[in-house]
């Protein structure tokens, strides 16, 4: 097949891709942390760690379009970096597929295409391909990782290895803790295809100093945590000395290291479910793609089976070494980290599915399994759409401003940083008052550590005590803060009770003036309405968004009313988040058991 002929089918996937993601990208920013990414690109500010600095420097580009919202351009290269891996992965399948069959006729490649396609309808890459966060720059990367370095393995040019460890470089500066542990098999893939490699030092010196090349980003971000943030940048963190910096790339505030726990089966569960349920099919036949590889006689072969192999299950050592709980936000959290696992069961299933085309002679039945692959590409991309629609609602944004909206002048706005509900609170305001320059006269107190908006006064190890003593220890640090003095103060969350003194009865959006003696609310602000429940139930990251409103509304109705009238929403919140150790279901009881202390008698059953 001539040169030009074999990028048709790599066109349409980038043209089908595209096509997909445009009528769905958010004017708006949306769930958790895509607001922070889109503020970072717009100023280019710094997000949390590790930093992100490819991500930021390449989607920064994109905000200087001339059309679109800030958060529609920031999309727009997500969607941009999809397209280009459906395109890069079908080139990498293909040179897989080719290796145990040699040049693949045109049918063949129309195989790969249409698992490709399949890939692009489930709903967990679709929602990267319109959403504001790093992990469709992730997949691309690694997938022209992947076919330079497959074809080092098979012609051994000193071109192919450099291009390699230079974008395996750039996926270490755009998301180092999915990169870092594929290092190893890097490795391993090369002295696997020659032994001799690392002898020449010219040629390890070369590839080193590409990888070097790929790092940049950093040199750039460390500039940025040791400088002063520009007027009007957003900054999640700063730094004073190098260790600092290398701190802040390395997550260590974190601290959120933790191996075991029954929660990490359930976890790994969840994500073994998403592959299953979006994929379908083509995972059936990543495992004789995976044979197929094995068997032959080529060594590029094997070696790139076991490399898809090992970059597939990447996602298993974040999963089982980063402590977490087990509940809906997680859930939605942990299933992105899987996005390369799907992409690359995705490859090995191709190279199945040309294999199977090998055993059809008849063609109806080549066209009979071409029908079903097409088939479910439509009912996969069926089901998807109203969880990716979700996606493009303008909820999130509504949500956030309604927080801002109705405060007096010149108040004081507190959020602590406890849940990824609280994420997109805290990011959403940040992009609020950095981007849109909205409400500049009200401050944002917040305990998550970001300069802008921190307070400095908190204990040592603060992040080591309870929710609710966190949340006394920050409403405590705002009222002695000098700074706030006579303002006007407000939570976005339901503090627990100190010494049988109530400090406010805010929760979900619904704000009182804090005082010592008593509580006086003194407004409700105007939240939009939440989605229907068949549109929250469709999309995990507004699943667990609204489980967590819910849950505080129950909390609120538990202290005004009693548990009675907050039956309702938490049995709302309980089908929405059904695990009983769910992070808000813990602390909603921790509320009710204060309530129950403070007033010396048991609240209602």
């Amino acid at each position: 097949m001539p040169a030009r002929r074999r990028m048709i089918f790599p066109a349409i996937l980038f043209a089908a891709g595209l096509a997909t993601a445009l009528p769905l990208l958010p004017t708006t920013f949306s769930f958790e942390d895509s607001a922070e990414f889109a503020a970072a690109a717009a100023t280019l500010g710094v997000p949390h760690p590790s930093g992100y600095p490819l991500y930021v420097l390449a989607a920064h580009l994109f905000t200087l379009l001339p059309f679109g919202t800030v958060p529609w351009r920031v999309a727009f290269f997500s969607a941009v970096c999809a397209a280009a891996a459906l395109s890069a992965f079908f080139v990498l399948a293909r040179k897989l597929a080719e290796a145990v069959h040699g040049r693949l006729a045109w049918r063949q490649e129309a195989l790969i295409a249409i698992v490709m396609l399949a890939l692009a309808a489930s709903e967990l890459w679709w929602s990267q391909a319109i959403y504001a966060k790093v992990y469709a720059l992730h997949v691309l990367l690694l997938a022209l990782a992947s076919i330079a370095l497959f074809d080092w393995i098979e012609r051994r040019a000193a071109g192919s290895l450099c291009a390699a460890a230079f974008f395996f470089g750039l996926a270490s500066a755009n998301h180092l803790f999915l990169t870092a542990p594929l290092a190893p098999f890097f490795v391993a893939a090369v002295l696997a295809a020659d032994r001799r490699a690392f002898r020449s030092v010219r040629l390890v010196s070369t590839a080193l100093a590409a990888l070097a090349v790929g790092l940049t980003p950093y040199a750039w971000l460390a500039w940025r945590l040791l400088a002063a943030a520009p007027a009007g940048s957003y900054a999640f963190g700063s730094a004073g000395t190098s260790a600092e910096v290398v701190a802040y790339i390395l997550r260590t505030q974190y601290a959120d290291v933790g191996i075991g726990g029954w929660n990490k089966f359930g976890i790994a569960v969840d994500m073994a479910k998403q592959a299953v349920f979006g994929l379908g099919p083509v995972l059936l036949f990543a495992v004789p793609g995976l044979a197929s590889l094995v068997r032959t006689r080529r060594p590029a072969a094997r070696i790139g089976a076991a490399w898809c192999l090992a970059v597939a299950l990447g996602f298993l050592p974040i999963v089982f070494l980063r402590s977490t709980a087990w509940s809906a936000e997680n859930a939605y959290i942990y299933r992105v980290y899987a996005l390369p696992s799907s992409a690359f069961f995705a490859v090995l299933g191709a190279v199945g599915v040309v294999e199977a085309g090998r055993f059809l002679k008849r063609s109806a039945a080549a066209a009979a399994m071409v029908a079903a692959l097409s088939a479910w590409c439509l009912v996969s991309g069926g089901a998807s759409l109203p969880g990716v629609r979700a996606f493009s609602s303008p909820f999130a944004d509504a949500y956030v401003r309604s927080l801002i909206a109705d405060l007096p002048p010149d108040a004081v706005l507190i959020v602590d940083d406890y849940g990824a509900v609280r994420d997109t609170e805290l990011f959403g305001l940040a992009f609020l008052q950095t981007v849109e320059k909205l409400r500049p006269d009200v401050t944002i107190a917040q305990d998550a550590g970001m300069p802008v908006f921190h307070i400095p006064s908190l204990p040592a190890r603060y992040e080591h005590f309870s929710v609710p003593m966190r949340r006394r220890m920050l409403i405590d640090a705002v009222l002695a803060d000098v700074r706030f003095a006579g303002r006007p103060i407000f939570t976005t969350f339901a503090p627990e009770s100190a010494d049988r003194r109530w400090y406010s009865a805010v929760s979900g959006g619904v704000y009182a003036f804090l005082r010592d003696d008593r509580n006086r609310p003194i407004g409700v602000s105007h939240l939009p309405a939440l989605p229907p429940v068949e549109v929250i139930r469709a999309n995990h990251a507004l699943r667990y968004f609204a489980a967590d409103i819910l849950y505080s509304r129950a909390a609120e109705r538990l202290e005004q009313a009693g548990s009675r009238a907050a039956l309702h929403p938490l049995l709302a919140a309980i089908a929405l988040d059904p695990r009983p150790m769910s992070d808000d279901y813990i602390d909603y009881m921790e509320h009710r058991r204060g309530i129950e202390a403070d007033e010396g008698t048991p609240a209602e059953p």
